[in-house]
């Protein structure tokens, strides 16, 4: 994220293969989204699967994609101009995975930009815009299903109660975020300049490092303000189960600094599996002591390749 000196607002950066630089603004008010989704989406929502991310409404973000199907949805939604949706898969080692896989809630999202690369795959920006629910399979040569949009409950403004957990919340995020010294003046700056509440409680909850059924009981919920608190209450509930420093630290640098959701091809997402030739093995001592357990706290991302991946 970048401040843009003429305007004096943040907007997110990207880069195209041949050098050219797009800036997109954030938004930095709150306000229902006036929108005729049956008119403008129709009877069923197309299916973007992500594998290690979970998006939320407001957010303007990078994907990569490199799965076939995938790719030609995002070509497609971009080039007749469809809002699709963003979905979690319940298991990210599935490469093509099914209606019956997917979490019920996801985002609907407009891609914003794409750019082919020289390997076949594409980073795109896209923008989320309002929840979705889905109610039914409508897949067809892409995975899609009958939907109902969720809309976003915001408080009354001049809640002060309201104000003071979001004042809570960039508090908490930014100790969260300092953890980690590769990437603490670029999310810290981000944090401390998102003026739309709404957007910077998203973007926590999107960017942080939860398990999918934490970020899933984020996103079910309605009313914004109760959302907050939730969040308020799982970073807090993070940061104390910090116990090693080392491991919270990786987990920082995975998830903030690619600051994208991405959806992995099968050889890029399988893990990497180690061919070491077997050794006797010798009896173990009485003596020899068990193992000590590892202590509580966050655990330790799954290796992957040098994609932008957020396991």
């Amino acid at each position: 994220m970048k401040e843009d000196k003429k305007s004096g607002r943040i907007g997110i950066v990207m880069n195209s293969p041949d050098s050219m630089t797009t800036m997109i603004q954030l938004p930095d008010t709150d306000a229902p989204l006036d929108i005729d989704w049956d008119q403008t989406i129709g009877e069923k929502i197309y299916i973007l699967p992500l594998r290690n991310n979970t998006l939320f409404p407001q957010i303007i973000m990078p994907i990569q994609a490199d799965r076939k199907k995938s790719v030609e949805l995002i070509k497609k939604a971009y080039r007749e101009d469809l809002l699709i949706a963003t979905v979690t898969q319940k298991n990210p080692a599935i490469d093509e995975p099914t209606y019956n896989d997917m979490y019920r809630i996801g985002t609907i999202v407009k891609v914003i930009k794409f750019y082919e690369l020289p390997d076949g795959s594409i980073t795109c920006l896209i923008h989320s815009l309002e929840r979705v629910k889905l109610t039914g399979d409508r897949s067809d040569e892409f995975l899609a299903a009958a939907y109902k949009v969720v809309n976003t409950v915001f408080p009354k403004k001049g809640d002060s109660e309201f104000d003071a957990l979001v004042t809570s919340i960039k508090d908490k995020s930014g100790e969260f975020v300092s953890q980690s010294t590769e990437m603490q003046s670029d999310a810290v700056f981000a944090i401390k300049n998102i003026a739309s509440p709404g957007f910077l409680i998203n973007f926590v909850a999107s960017n942080i490092p939860l398990e999918a059924s934490d970020k899933m009981k984020l996103l079910s919920i309605n009313d914004l303000k109760k959302r907050g608190m939730e969040l308020l209450s799982l970073l807090t509930l993070e940061l104390q189960n910090s116990n090693s420093a080392t491991t919270f630290k990786t987990r920082l640098s995975a998830k903030w600094t690619s600051n994208s959701a991405t959806i992995s091809s099968t050889n890029r997402s399988r893990p990497f599996k180690t061919n070491l030739a077997k050794t006797p093995t010798t009896k173990k001592s009485k003596t020899s002591k068990p193992k000590p357990k590892r202590k509580n706290g966050p655990k330790p991302l799954p290796k992957h390749s040098k994609r932008n991946l957020l396991a």
